[in-house]
């Protein structure tokens, strides 16, 4: 419908050059033009539009409309940063406030999608500056905040978003900008200044998902500072759904159900914790989350082991379920669930079967970095001091030679512990005779 409407107004602009309705014309053949994405087609119109009409009210709705154009005809950087600088032109020059703001957010989109955060930043404190009063402020302000964190100027961007926070608290912008000076406090490990941030996100008054994802970053701050009622509290609130009755994407009750979890392991309630594990799991199901929340609850129901053999069974089964060769668990969470599997062998009395796991993930650490594969060497170190520990108490001459051996192994890498194992080495060999290097 729309060219058939569009060839109809040029019908008319052309029958009526000089009259106001023949202008009109001729600027809505160029609207319908671009309504229906014929952006090349538009940009003439309305650069013919311009040429006739330069008086016109409409003149600079025209031109604006012919930049938007020529940035919708962008594909390479090259391109927008050129549409960039066209929109930005009229963003200057425009006597209309409100399309000179536009002309500024427009051009500063096109810079953003060449790649260019820096022109774009500059366009948005150029629009600030020139546009103290403009209803789009907070948007500027926003964008610019967000800008400055890609860009690593984060002292720059929280001073922005402080600034918006002081003007525009409880715009649904500012639940989006809240979580972002939270994260960036978070990664840069200021955990309790991340609070600040994330505290803000609740109901009223935002009606936002970012408000339930802000309760969880709170409480992994306050679990990260060893505050774990604080953390438990919020985690409670969260997983029954008090702040407003919001519901929970899967993998974020998942992610919050695991929190809770390391949160009561670490206050020593194993049991209940186990628990929340198993939430976690149904919830997360195959993604990595739910494989590393299974590994959890191994490692708990291997603290309850203690007083509870039968839990030795129950923890392998969940291992046994990482291992699984069909299942998508990563290489390093496959490499846990043998390391702790060894563990559990160990625990139910089955020292050979230990043995075998522990040698297993000593010889792939090794077969790896003799093939000059760089990888993690955490289980390598972690099932030496097994083994040894293993062959020792075995006692017999083999096993302390291969005890040694492997010590000597971990004193060559200069990893922690290794002039620690050089001496353990020494010690075993002396105290049983057994030369060097044998």
């Amino acid at each position: 419908a729309l060219p058939q409407a569009a060839t109809l107004y040029q019908e008319v602009a052309d029958r009526y050059p000089q009259t106001e309705q023949g202008s009109r014309a001729r600027f809505e053949q160029a609207r319908c033009l671009f309504d229906h994405a014929k952006y090349v087609e538009a940009a003439a119109v309305f650069q013919v539009f311009v040429t006739e009409h330069p008086e016109h009210a409409l003149v600079w709705h025209a031109r604006l409309q012919a930049g938007i154009a020529g940035k919708q005809l962008a594909q390479t950087p090259e391109e927008f940063s050129k549409a960039a600088a066209v929109l930005l032109e009229i963003a200057r020059t425009c006597p209309d406030a409100e399309l000179a703001m536009q002309a500024f957010l427009e051009s500063f989109q096109a810079q953003q999608t060449a790649g260019k955060l820096d022109a774009a930043a500059e366009i948005l404190q150029e629009a600030i500056k020139q546009q103290p009063e403009s209803k789009s402020l907070h948007l500027l302000k926003y964008q610019l905040a967000a800008v400055n964190f890609q860009l690593g100027r984060e002292e720059q961007a929280v001073q922005t978003a402080d600034d918006f926070f002081a003007h525009y608290p409880e715009l649904p912008l500012a639940a989006d900008l809240y979580l972002l000076t939270g994260d960036y406090f978070a990664s840069a490990g200021d955990y309790a200044r991340a609070q600040t941030y994330y505290s803000k996100l609740h109901r009223p008054p935002f009606d936002s998902v970012l408000v339930p994802v802000g309760m969880y970053e709170n409480a992994r701050c306050s679990f990260l500072l060893d505050k774990l009622d604080n953390a438990r509290e919020l985690l409670n609130l969260l997983l029954t759904k008090g702040e407003g009755g919001f519901k929970l994407e899967p993998l974020l009750q998942a992610k919050a159900e695991f929190l809770m979890g390391d949160v009561l392991a670490k206050q020593g309630n194993y049991e209940e914790a186990r628990k929340f594990f198993a939430f976690a799991r149904n919830n997360a199901r195959d993604h990595e989350l739910g494989f590393a929340a299974l590994g959890r609850q191994a490692e708990m129901l291997m603290s309850l082991a203690v007083n509870n053999p039968a839990s030795w069974d129950k923890a392998i089964e969940c291992l046994n379920e990482i291992l699984k060769p069909e299942n998508s668990a990563s290489a390093g969470l496959r490499e846990m669930a043998r390391y702790r599997l060894g563990k559990c062998l160990e625990g139910k009395g089955d020292t050979q079967g230990a043995i075998l796991i522990f040698q297993e993930l000593y010889l792939n650490y090794v077969t790896d970095r003799d093939a000059g594969k760089i990888r993690n060497w955490q289980y390598y170190y972690l099932s030496i001091f097994d083994l040894t520990r293993l062959l020792e108490r075995k006692g017999d001459l083999e096993s302390l030679r291969k005890a040694a051996r492997l010590y000597e192994d971990l004193a060559a890498s200069n990893l922690p512990r290794s002039a620690e194992a050089a001496i353990k080495a020494k010690m075993i060999r002396e105290k049983h005779n057994l030369g060097e290097g044998h």
